[in-house]
């Protein structure tokens, strides 16, 4: 709906900011740090009024600038939903619709630990101001739930419609090698959303402590993945084909925004080893050292 884009325009993550009153965040570029906000108005002349939670400052920013806050664990029951689909990748699943006509894939990873992995993974992507789609994980632990948006796997794309799409992919390359999201490129892990281009990672399964089919590994310190994900040959050699230096730093500055006291809570929230922490903050801090921020 153009009217509605307008007067509620995406901010730099794709989704819809959120009305007045709501929560946002920016990039605070004194602190480098994201910082949450209120938002006070949208402008006549396409900006975004903000007031700063912390000191109370205001400030104008385009929509461009402002991303969705850091997502809480949701709980989600599946009980009386209807199935649609079936599996659809190596753990057990399907497809399902809930009572209001909403699509969903609820899959059940191996153990709990493995779903708490990928819901984690997915909740990083945003607290990076990454697009993600909606998730959730089931009231027992054992099922990993996401809404499923009108989207195209990118490998489908041709054209314009797919260098575009790369651009945009691009944004995304350096929390990719972050997180250790070695099936990022595989598949249709990561689809464009039909309707504003938006990638979306729709399956981080096989980041962080696990492969995708449930292995366990440990994560380096080094984030080789800058050039194993881009290895020639492998399908990441032409997704990241447009990701440029710039890209990679600024890329860096998202993954750096978040304080390493933040990754602690998030990890302990998803009751994870503080080791898996301890590895993320090593892997931050070795960004910066390689991008010299």
């Amino acid at each position: 709906n153009p009217t509605f884009e307008k007067d509620h325009p995406r901010g730099g993550d794709g989704r819809f900011i959120a009305k007045v009153g709501g929560w946002v965040k920016y990039l605070d570029i004194r602190s480098g740090l994201w910082t949450k906000a209120v938002v006070e108005e949208f402008t006549k002349d396409g900006k975004v009024k903000l007031k700063d939670v912390n000191d109370g400052e205001e400030h104008l920013k385009p929509p461009k600038e402002i991303y969705s806050t850091d997502q809480p664990i949701a709980r989600l029951d599946t009980a009386g939903w209807k199935k649609t689909g079936g599996q659809a990748g190596s753990n057990v699943g399907g497809f399902y619709q809930n009572s209001e006509g909403e699509e969903f894939y609820v899959k059940t990873p191996k153990t709990k630990a493995h779903t708490s992995n990928e819901d984690l993974a997915n909740r990083l992507y945003i607290a990076a101001g990454l697009p993600a789609p909606e998730t959730a994980v089931s009231p027992d632990g054992k099922n990993f739930i996401t809404k499923i948006e009108k989207s195209t796997e990118w490998r489908a794309l041709s054209g314009q419609k797919l260098d575009e799409a790369l651009e945009k992919v691009a944004d995304g390359f350096i929390v990719d090698a972050w997180l250790a999201n070695w099936d990022g490129p595989v598949n249709d892990n990561i689809r464009i959303r039909d309707d504003d281009g938006t990638p979306l990672r729709v399956d981080a399964g096989g980041a962080l402590m696990f492969r995708a089919r449930g292995e366990k590994r440990v994560l380096t310190p080094n984030v080789g993945e800058l050039k194993t994900l881009r290895d020639k040959g492998k399908r990441g050699f032409y997704l990241y084909a447009k990701v440029t230096q710039q890209h990679e730093i600024e890329g860096t500055k998202k993954v750096l925004a978040i304080s390493p006291d933040r990754i602690r809570a998030m990890v302990k929230e998803a009751n994870l080893p503080d080791q898996l922490a301890t590895d993320l903050i090593a892997r931050r801090a070795w960004l910066a050292t390689h991008y010299s921020l």
